[in-house]
């Protein structure tokens, strides 16, 4: 199977129509090769590639693989597209108002500048984007002259805080991913698995206090991690 199929496996029948509407505003050009190509693999999993080469009238197989390839690059393109649009919706918004900050400086409207910067550490803080919030706040810094400015020392325990809950995070991603590996091995071994056994070790083992739980994003990793235990 190649990768271009195994993608395909991955789409929902409403994926599969917004890829065919993808392709087609790509190039308009009837009867590509490439959609074609995506019906087939989508309509039968099956088919062999000598098959599928003959449905589409190639007798090169070297013709067929480049075929291959681009559906391959046109699927990447959709899935990430598509993943861009789910993911840095809260990003934006803090980009947003950080960006609008540094033009606002460049223009010399201090004021309105600093307002940008608050909104966006509002935003950042909401949203748990601790690496934004780190960039913000060194933003802050860099402008610390100006007569709306906070305090210095504010900003910089702000930036000592949030150092901490940046850390935290790398050990609550590194913590899912062993649980993840770890559920992965009880389950080939057919041993009985005791969810809320191992999320205490490893929390423990992590020195993750059960606080984490009051983060969002961390929370949501955990209702996966145990959603992982029934499916």
């Amino acid at each position: 199977m190649s990768v271009a199929q195994e993608l395909i496996l991955t789409l929902s029948k409403e994926e599969k129509r917004e890829f065919r509407s993808f392709i087609h505003r790509l190039k308009q050009k009837a009867g590509r090769k490439d959609l074609e190509l995506f019906n087939l693999y989508a309509e039968d999993q099956g088919l062999k590639p000598k098959v599928i080469r003959e449905k589409l009238g190639y007798d090169s197989n070297n013709t067929f693989q480049g075929l291959n390839k681009r559906l391959y690059g046109h699927l990447v393109d959709f899935i990430l597209s598509k993943r861009v649009q789910h993911d840095s919706t809260s990003t934006a918004l803090v980009l947003e108002q950080l960006n609008l900050a540094k033009y606002c400086f460049d223009k010399g409207k201090e004021k309105l500048a600093w307002k940008c910067l608050k909104r966006a550490e509002e935003l950042a803080n909401t949203y748990e984007h601790f690496d934004l919030i780190t960039h913000i706040l060194n933003t802050q810094i860099e402008h610390i002259d100006s007569d709306y400015a906070e305090d210095l020392s504010i900003i910089l325990n702000k930036r000592k805080i949030n150092k901490i809950r940046l850390d935290e995070e790398e050990r609550i991603i590194t913590a899912s991913g062993l649980i993840k590996k770890r559920l992965k091995d009880v389950r080939i071994k057919g041993i009985e698995r005791d969810f809320d056994r191992l999320l205490d070790n490893v929390l423990k083992e992590f020195e993750l206090s059960e606080e984490i739980f009051n983060h969002p994003r961390a929370m949501l990793r955990m209702v996966e991690m145990a959603r992982s235990t029934i499916l």
